[in-house]
């Protein structure tokens, strides 16, 4: 009779503890979505504002025109929408085929923390030698001022399915790269005027990026890629004119890091919390194992919460930002100040999602290299007049961060160093802001 009973109690335990397990499941599957309701709803409208303001269209002449002389160059701009441009395939092997020394090239000049330019290749030069009539046809199309407008790449419907249309300029990053062996080139040969139109055309080309409607995150890194390799080899060129200017990017960096993580954080919310199940279904459906499934009622809803968590984030970015000095500004106590602008502490994905800190440190970075360029120019400049290196300069001590200042020194082996002195607590590594010269 006791055991009988026992068994009972157990049976009835059992089942008890299987509903109570069913009943967490069911809420943990449902409660999640309803606190993510109201990001839906937020992102639904920041998503319809942004489709009204710029609304699909194709991209206009002057946009196909780059597109057929990086064709001649062999290389896919990806500007035609939506057809896919074809590339001949003797001009699309001829850049294939440099475009692995093209890039060890590029990576050598970053690298390097002096004006050195390296040696170009021989395959580099003949490449050079039978395409130069077709970057002298860009250049002059880029600087002409004719408005070029890339359209607006994505097809957006806010009551089915889409995907984001990621357009990552990776063919106009491999333009810059060709820019950028050209103006080394005629540096090397004495011609500073092409040289700094050649990077002109960069400069001007990365500001089309900067401006596009289209604004997701990965724009914004190719974009500081080539700004960061711009202020560099602008450093490299000499003989440049007193008045020499090239166009940079503005120093009100916050806003644009704020807008591509709202971006971003809206078509990632919508995308999740609307076609998570749709897209699980489409992915495993009946194939799935009981494991998978089980994976996915756990961790499903926890995304959904991560993904809410990113787009509270994205809308308090915009004012928390404009408060903040990088000359001033430590990065870690600025986070801990402001906890709007941070991941949940349940939010153990954060550091696999978008990370905004990291890139308003190498924008707030790119203001003093542009600073260290000038100075660097500067000091060229006055060499050249002079016959050597001056022992002193007026005023290039001055920087734009009040506790910083420049340190210029002449060394015994004939070359000048330049070094920033009192570098912003945000940034750990002072040797990014020292430069040397050589006559």
């Amino acid at each position: 009779m006791t055991a009988h009973f026992t068994k009972k109690r157990l049976i009835f335990g059992l089942i008890s503890m299987s509903a109570i397990v069913g009943v967490l499941l069911l809420l943990w599957h449902f409660i999640p979505k309803a606190l993510t309701q109201n990001t839906l709803t937020e992102a639904k409208e920041h998503l319809e504002e942004w489709v009204t303001e710029s609304p699909m269209r194709r991209p206009n002449s002057s946009a196909l025109r780059l597109q057929d002389l990086g064709a001649e160059l062999g290389i896919n701009l990806d500007i035609p929408f939506p057809e896919t441009y074809p590339i001949p395939p003797e001009k699309r092997n001829q850049f294939t085929e440099i475009n692995g020394d093209l890039a060890r090239y590029i990576e050598a000049l970053e690298q390097s923390a002096d004006d050195q330019i390296p040696p170009i290749p021989e395959s580099l030069q003949n490449y050079l030698t039978v395409h130069r009539d077709t970057l002298a046809e860009i250049r002059a199309h880029v600087l002409s001022g004719e408005p070029m407008d890339w359209g607006m790449h994505y097809d957006l419907n806010l009551d089915i399915d889409f995907e984001p249309n990621y357009r990552g300029f990776t063919g106009l990053l491999n333009l810059t790269h060709l820019l950028t062996l050209d103006a080394m080139e005629r540096n090397l040969a004495g011609d500073a005027s092409t040289a700094l139109a050649n990077l002109e055309t960069i400069a001007q080309l990365n500001q089309q990026i900067q401006q596009k409607e289209l604004n997701l995150w990965l724009n914004l890194i190719i974009s500081r890629n080539i700004e960061r390799r711009l202020v560099q080899n602008v450093r490299k060129l000499n003989n440049l004119p007193q008045d020499w200017q090239i166009s940079r990017s503005d120093t009100v960096f916050y806003r644009r890091i704020a807008n591509n993580f709202q971006n971003e954080s809206a078509l990632t919310s919508w995308n999740f919390l609307v076609n998570m199940d749709s897209d699980w279904l489409e992915d495993y459906g009946e194939s799935a194992s009981l494991l998978t499934r089980l994976k996915f009622l756990f961790i499903g809803p926890y995304v959904r919460l991560v993904v809410a968590d990113n787009w509270r984030i994205g809308q308090n970015l915009p004012d928390a930002l404009s408060q903040a000095d990088f000359c001033t500004t430590d990065l870690e106590q600025f986070k801990q100040e402001n906890p709007e602008i941070k991941p949940s502490g349940w939010n153990y994905l954060a550091s696999e999602m978008l990370q905004w800190d990291s890139e308003w440190l190498i924008w707030a970075g790119l203001v003093l290299q542009w600073e260290l360029t000038d100075k660097v120019q500067k000091i060229k400049h006055l060499a050249q007049q002079e016959g050597q290196f001056p022992a002193s300069i007026t005023g290039l001590n001055h920087s734009i961060c009040p506790d910083s200042r420049w340190v210029y020194t002449v060394n015994p082996d004939g070359t000048a160093s330049i070094l920033l002195e009192g570098v912003p607590p945000a940034f750990s590594d002072p040797d990014v802001f020292r430069y040397q010269i050589r006559q």
